[in-house]
């Protein structure tokens, strides 16, 4: 449950922070299964700007 809350927080203050920004910004949220995990799964949080269709810079998070 401290996981999602957390995640929460970080995707509303990534929001807030971004509303001022071209409409070229993009985010994604999701939840990973890699399968050298074991057991649970990771939180993933990725926001970046596309400088064109095949370019972006991605900026990466990841709760475990």
């Amino acid at each position: 449950m401290k996981k999602m809350g957390l995640l929460l927080i970080i995707l509303m203050a990534v929001t807030l922070s971004a509303i001022p920004a071209s409409k070229n910004m993009t985010f994604k949220v999701g939840l990973y299964a890699p399968a050298e995990l074991k057991a649970g799964a990771i939180w993933g949080l990725e926001y970046g700007y596309a400088i064109d269709e095949n370019v972006s810079l991605l900026f990466g998070g990841d709760l475990y």
